[in-house]
């Protein structure tokens, strides 16, 4: 039978001090582990993955219970401490994974989706829902010329309603446009889920760095968007969700 023993172990030893030896087969210290089965849903056919993360509160410390595989699979099993043997504050998280890859001729659309997950009740099986597919923003180039000046118009999606950041890369250049966007920009602009950004103009501005600007030609555009419910990312509430 397989055994698996408390994944910390708290020592205060003095400088040069000894550890005790810690032995696997000692029936008193060591136990069978639990296994639970994770299941993903809203996959939308991308190659998911999940882990399994035992967390420690309130020292906020993670140790990786085991990593999966890459696959369209919907579940993954995994092996976790038994309740019983537990201090307060540890607890069971799960980080899922959808990834969709679409290459082009021109471009390049790559979206990475990711949940992480307490269950409702440790130590059981738990379901966890990505959220919906990432909404790309339009960039329009106001003028034609170089230096070029963007406007970034997107939606703040409803699954991911803390943060959205745009970065707008020059393909063959240093500069970078960084846009972000809050849940309270969207309730207190009054103008729903939508958003738009313009880049000043900088041209006339004394001192300013003219190899700042955005150059004419190709920019990659990513988009990032985060949002909890249930509880902030550090917490191990039950049923806290972020993604």
């Amino acid at each position: 039978m397989a055994r698996a023993r408390s994944c910390a172990l708290y020592v205060n030893q003095p400088n040069n001090g000894v550890l005790p030896v810690i032995d696997f087969n000692d029936p008193a210290r060591s136990f069978p582990p639990l296994e639970r089965t994770g299941t993903m849903t809203n996959g939308l056919g991308d190659v998911l993955n999940a882990s399994a993360i035992f967390r420690l509160m309130p020292a906020n410390q993670s140790i990786a219970l085991a990593n999966g595989s890459q696959s369209v699979a919907t579940t993954r099993n995994y092996r976790t401490v038994p309740l019983g043997p537990r201090s307060g504050g540890e607890g069971d998280e799960i980080l899922a994974t959808a990834t969709l890859t679409n290459v082009a001729v021109v471009s390049v659309n790559f979206e990475l989706r990711s949940v992480y997950a307490v269950p409702v009740t440790q130590g059981t099986d738990v379901t966890v829902a990505f959220g919906a597919r990432l909404v790309s923003p339009t960039v329009t180039a106001i003028n034609g010329m170089s230096p070029t000046r963007v406007r970034i118009n997107g939606t703040l999606p409803a699954d991911y309603c803390e943060l959205t950041t745009v970065l707008v890369n020059e393909a063959n250049g240093p500069n970078q446009h960084i846009f972000a966007f809050s849940g309270l920009y969207r309730a207190a602009s009054g103008i729903g889920a939508t958003y738009e950004f313009t880049f000043p103009e900088f041209t006339a501005v004394p001192g300013f760095p003219a190899d700042a600007h955005l150059m004419r030609g190709l920019v990659y555009v990513s988009t990032f968007s985060d949002g909890s419910s249930g509880g902030s990312r550090a917490s191990l509430t039950p049923g806290r969700i972020y993604r």
